[in-house]
């Protein structure tokens, strides 16, 4: 045993390591010795009943071993044994060596019928092959006891071959291995399956947590690991068993859930990992190095959205699609999701070289695929994006390009109205002319209620693609989420920033709460709505052709809940390694934010997720000379001025007063 761990931990060369290495003619090989050995096997046991060989026992062997050897090992070959890799054998490589050496069994069996018949019939000569001929001058068919032993020994030297791997693991490589703990039991199977094999992975899985199955299975065995019960049962075997990690390895666990196993392993000193691929799990093609840190997403308490469009309401295929603000983190994720609906080209327009230059970072965005045509333009340039507009003609528009920072747009509010209402405008108009399909604005849950220019000017952005809906054939659209974790800016990645520094942790109010979703999942949410937008916007009796998307995004969340939660994901204590202060509201943040305006009312759509309502009406007259007002003041970077004419347009509209420097 000292040998084999020495040859182990030496450069890693193990017999377990070898054997993951076998070629397929040695396999072969060593399975025809197998095969061999098996045969040999049964006649020596049946020579036992003889007290010793008879010699025609010693001929059928000689005759017939070479005849079952080569069938044998060609009838694995034929049934794909030698295809996987033998640090996987399971349940399907001894499915098919018990097939094979069963229809090897039928076969003798049927030579046994055929011989004895043949042999009646004086068809066989004086040699009888294979079966050789006894004293009194009759045929020696084979032993039915040497059939079905070789049957048995064949199965148990073959298949137990394939498993040596697996069982000299578990008996020369546990020690020094981590104590993991595995919570699911439907998936988590698949996983302690995959820690049993994997060479150096350096999980020493020691049982299953399971809260649906802690009634009927607790106190059973699977892979000989025992299932302890439910999630009350998590700080016992902690404890008792010394576990340095727990791994959630479940389809349909809560956040909620996630949240209970952090905080017990957190007051436990015990970490706590996840596997994200479900369907990599489900379907058994599990990776242990796919096993990461619990990350904040895994415990918001809402199950994200992620829909797949049917090909009937696929309207990305073989369409020219532009996307502006395509190097921003939603508008790099639309690019990346509208890639696999197959569209002739893809347009991507930014004014950040960097920024889209980065997207050929990303594993499913390659900018040397023909499709994609890579253009550096500000959405406010109107002649340059009307040029975009002419050479490509797209049939798709997604309107991404935004600022999007509160308390840096109350104090440029000049800017947050150049780019989000103007950019908008140049952008639909262009679109509008030259005969887009669809048209659909990335909006935001800061436009409802507004209390800073950032929202205000979002908020006049969908109204000015309603106005333009009234007059063009193009379907306008638009998109309102909550906040998206992981986005330049967003209040998770600051968070972490302040954790990795040892804080302070700042809030700027106790009682604020936001509406969240991920990168991909709001992504996802605006391909959806464009789908809906043909669908419903173009209902005759209803003349409102622009239409406005929510997703349920289900209960908001308290930032403080998410800070603590952040806290203790990083390994401290709230409060007591990492400081968390209170700094007061920033300019122009609301305490609470909403999805919808007093007059609006939610409408279900074919996709459950997803609600439409009919978009306030907008006064063109008055919007355009509110436009031309707002295009004045903004050139003059006149903040009071812009506020006024905001507060004018916008009903609900209700400022920030910003206090001036010298104030």
């Amino acid at each position: 045993m000292g040998k084999i761990r020495r040859m182990a931990t030496k450069g890693r060369i193990s017999f377990s390591y070898w054997l993951q290495r076998v070629p397929r003619w040695t396999l072969m090989l060593i399975d025809a010795v197998l095969v061999a050995v098996a045969l040999t096997l049964a006649y020596a046991l049946r020579g036992l009943e003889d007290k010793g060989w008879i010699p025609a026992h010693i001929q059928q062997l000689a005759h017939l071993a070479p005849w079952v050897v080569l069938s044998q090992v060609a009838l694995f070959y034929v049934f794909a044994l030698y295809r996987g890799l033998l640090r996987y054998a399971g349940i399907i490589e001894l499915r098919v060596i018990v097939v094979a050496v069963s229809m090897i069994t039928g076969a003798l069996l049927g030579l046994n019928v055929l011989g004895a018949w043949a042999d009646q019939h004086h068809l066989l000569n004086e040699s009888a092959w294979p079966f050789g001929r006894v004293h009194n001058g009759s045929i020696l068919i084979i032993p039915h006891s040497v059939i079905g032993i070789n049957w048995m020994l064949t199965i148990i030297l073959v298949g137990g071959f394939r498993f040596s791997r697996r069982i000299i693991l578990s008996m020369f490589r546990r020690r020094g291995h981590r104590n993991v703990l595995i919570v699911g039991l439907t998936n988590g199977e698949a996983v302690a399956r995959a820690m049993l094999q994997e060479d150096g992975d350096g999980y020493e899985p020691i049982g299953f947590i399971d809260p649906s199955e802690e009634a009927t299975l607790a106190g059973t065995k699977i892979h000989g690991l025992s299932v302890f019960g439910g999630l009350d049962q998590l700080p016992r075997v902690i404890d008792e068993y010394g576990i340095e990690e727990v791994v959630v390895a479940m389809s349909d666990v809560s956040g909620a859930q996630i949240a209970q196993v952090a905080d017990t392993c957190r007051s436990l000193d015990t970490r706590v990992k996840t596997l994200p691929s479900v369907a990599n799990v489900m379907s058994g093609h599990v990776s242990i190095s796919a096993i990461r840190p619990v990350m904040i997403e895994d415990v918001l308490g809402r199950e994200p959205v992620r829909m797949q469009l049917s090909e009937s309401l696929n309207y990305i295929r073989d369409r020219c699609v532009l996307v502006t603000g395509a190097g921003g983190s939603i508008g790099s994720e639309i690019v990346a999701q509208i890639l696999e609906l197959g569209p002739a080209r893809v347009v991507l327009v930014g004014r950040g070289e960097n920024s889209l230059f980065e997207l050929s970072a990303r594993p499913s965005i390659d900018l040397r695929d023909g499709r994609i045509f890579t253009v550096i333009a500000d959405a406010r340039d109107r002649d340059k994006i009307n040029a975009v507009f002419d050479r490509h003609h797209p049939q798709v528009v997604f309107h991404a390009a935004a600022h999007k920072h509160v308390p840096l747009m109350e104090m440029n509010p000049e800017e947050a109205i150049k780019n989000n209402v103007f950019g908008t405008r140049i952008v639909a108009q262009a679109a509008a002319r030259t005969g887009a399909e669809r048209f659909i604005l990335i909006s935001t849950d800061k436009a409802v209620q507004p209390t800073n220019v950032m929202g205000a000017s979002k908020r006049l952005a969908e109204m000015v693609v309603w106005s333009e809906s009234e007059t063009s054939p193009t379907e306008f659209a638009a998109v309102r989420f909550g906040n998206v974790l992981g986005s330049r800016g967003s209040v998770v990645p600051t968070l972490k920033r302040q954790i990795e520094q040892g804080g302070p942790v700042t809030i700027t109010h106790r009682d604020m709460t936001r509406f969240f979703m991920t990168i991909p999942e709001a992504a996802n949410l605006v391909i959806q709505a464009g789908a809906l937008v043909s669908a419903t916007g173009t209902d005759s009796t209803d003349p409102q052709k622009g239409r406005l998307f929510v997703l349920d995004m289900g209960e908001p969340i308290r930032i403080m809940d998410l800070i603590t939660n952040l806290i203790s994901l990083s390994g401290f204590e709230p409060g007591k390694d990492i400081e968390i202060v209170e700094i007061g509201p920033r300019p122009g943040e609301k305490i609470h934010e909403e999805l919808l305006t007093a007059d609006e009312s939610l409408k279900a759509t074919q996709f459950g997720k997803i609600f439409i309502t009919a978009p306030e009406s907008v006064n063109r007259d008055r919007l355009t000379t509110a436009l031309e007002d707002l295009e004045q003041a903004a050139q003059q970077a006149d903040g009071d001025a812009i506020r006024n004419i905001l507060k004018q347009i916008v009903p609900d509209y209700l400022p920030f007063v910003f206090p001036h420097p010298s104030a």
